[in-house]
């Protein structure tokens, strides 16, 4: 089992004055300092760049993936569109779905009464708030819409109900046609359980059946992706101890700035099955400079590069500052969106965002439309499980998942939501599901180091994460990560682990695209 000792920190951290670190070199350790309460360090001088050593072979490198610009195929859904209308008169209340697969998608339509909190999705509707605030306000709801399965219709919706030690909540279900509602069912729920004062919670069954004699809602969707890819977060920069006696080493050294060893990490990822590089990118002129090089060695490969976008990278402040972002954005665009080895999704440049929920949607739809307004347009990716962020971004992906106590029902969830998100918007595109694998997690390398540990337990880890994420049948997959040694997330063949999670890789890459076929 995996040692879970504390949630995790979700990534390391580039720091402001990235330009000056990256620019030096030192031989002997570094002296390595974090700010009190940041997550993970900051990072040293980069080192000195060491021989290459064991290149991998280039031969038999086949890309895995040719994108083309035909036009995607559509699929049918059958649904009804239903409404929920959820009030409560406590200090949190919940209904949670048990037959989830039921429910395709899920869409917040209203909230009243100033929730701390309002979420849906197809698996839970939730609201909650302080206590204090029950006087001034004593009712909050939230009203959603969801899309139910045609084929589900002869099974009844199953939900629990629940909310807290005093107050009730109240449940309207209606059918959604066009702009009426048609009431199903109403539910008053103020029991409490004696036994268990501090909550109340009551199991409901909807029947559906009443919808059999309407016609469902027909749609067609298409699919935003291209062809499956397996993608690898990818640092071009150092930021811990090499000198830690719990550090690993990269077979093919410490050389950033070296092109032939940047282009052996290129054909080492495609050996393995790898379709492409998400690098860790802020507006710096080495990591520019990187970049440019790993865009060359990538042409004519059919590998693909893209940028993953370090939005707040000081680590004693994480605060995202829009305009300085934008730019960062444009630059990328202007400089290197057009390279012939940079992804393009819909003829945009690629960008993934990493703590994109640092800023609300309406900021990150600013942002958009500023750019679009200067004729620079790109194709952006959401750290986020939330299908709301689909109004604003082209998919969902998280960096890290460690810790999650059932991955596979995580990732079932959020496929579908994202799958058929647009059912419930004016929109026939889907948005893309990019599910995430870890091999595991010690950033002892970073000074001081977390108590977090994520055992790897021989690769079985790195299997479990990789096959719950197959499960969910996603768009891509993306591993995090190709070298980030310093959290010892890496799975870069290395002086510790030899090749065996290339192997691994290769192997379960295959039989990813096995299923799709």
């Amino acid at each position: 089992m995996a040692a879970i000792r504390h949630p995790p920190p979700m990534k390391g951290a580039i720091p402001l004055a990235l330009a000056l670190l990256l620019s030096g070199s030192c031989s002997g350790a570094p002296d390595v300092t974090t700010p009190t309460g940041s997550a993970t360090p900051p990072p040293s001088r980069s080192h000195t760049p060491v021989t290459l050593t064991n290149p991998s072979s280039t031969s038999g490198v086949t890309p895995s993936v040719v994108l083309t610009s035909t036009p995607l195929p559509t699929f049918p859904v059958d649904y009804y569109p239903l409404r929920i209308e959820f009030t409560t008169t406590s200090d949190w209340a919940e209904l949670e779905f048990i037959n989830a697969e039921a429910i395709l998608a899920a869409r917040v339509v209203a909230v009243t009464g100033s929730p701390e909190a309002a979420t849906a999705s197809s698996s839970r509707i939730g609201l909650s708030r302080p206590v204090a605030a029950l006087s001034s306000e004593p009712i909050a709801s939230i009203t959603v819409d969801i899309a139910v399965s045609a084929a589900n219709l002869p099974q009844p919706l199953l939900v629990v109900s629940r909310h807290g030690a005093f107050g009730g909540s109240g449940t309207q279900l209606s059918y959604l046609a066009h702009d009426s509602l048609r009431l199903l069912r109403e539910i008053n729920h103020y029991w409490v359980d004696p036994n268990n004062p501090d909550t109340s919670s009551a199991r409901y069954s909807l029947d559906l059946s009443v919808l059999s004699d309407l016609q469902p809602t027909h749609a067609e969707l298409q699919r935003l992706a291209p062809q499956r890819m397996l993608w690898a977060v990818f640092y071009p920069w150092i930021a811990w101890d090499l000198h830690a006696d719990c550090t690993d080493t990269p077979l093919l050294g410490y050389a950033p700035d070296d092109p032939d060893v940047l282009a052996a990490h290129i054909r080492q990822a495609q050996e393995a099955g790898i379709d492409g590089f998400l690098v860790s990118w802020l507006n710096d002129p080495d990591l520019n400079r990187r970049l440019s090089t790993l865009l060359d060695a990538a042409d004519a490969t059919g590998f693909k590069i893209a940028i993953y976008l370090e939005t707040a990278p000081d680590p004693t402040d994480r605060t995202l500052r829009p305009a300085q972002v934008r730019e960062w954005i444009a630059y990328a665009l202007r400089v290197f969106g057009d390279h012939p080895a940079y992804m393009r999704l819909d003829d945009r440049p690629l960008i993934f965002v990493y703590s994109s929920d640092a800023a609300p949607l309406s900021i990150w739809q600013d942002m958009f439309d500023a750019l679009s307004a200067r004729g620079l347009t790109g194709s952006y990716f959401a750290m986020s499980y939330d299908p709301a962020n689909l109004d604003v971004f082209d998919g969902l992906h998280q960096y890290a998942v460690l810790g999650d106590p059932d991955l596979a029902a995580t990732y079932r969830s959020v496929a579908r939501s994202v799958r058929y998100s647009s059912l419930l918007s004016d929109s026939p595109r889907l948005g893309i599901w990019a599910a995430t694998v870890h091999p595991g997690f010690d950033n002892c390398p970073y000074r001081p180091a977390s108590s977090y540990v994520v055992d790897r337990e021989d690769g079985e880890y790195y299997r479990r994460t990789f096959l719950a994420a197959i499960a969910s049948d996603p768009d891509w997959i993306i591993i995090t990560s190709w070298n980030e040694f310093g959290e010892n997330t890496h799975i870069a063949p290395s002086v510790r682990y030899g090749d065996t999670y290339r192997g691994i890789t290769r192997e379960l890459a295959q039989l990813w695209r096995t299923r799709g076929e």
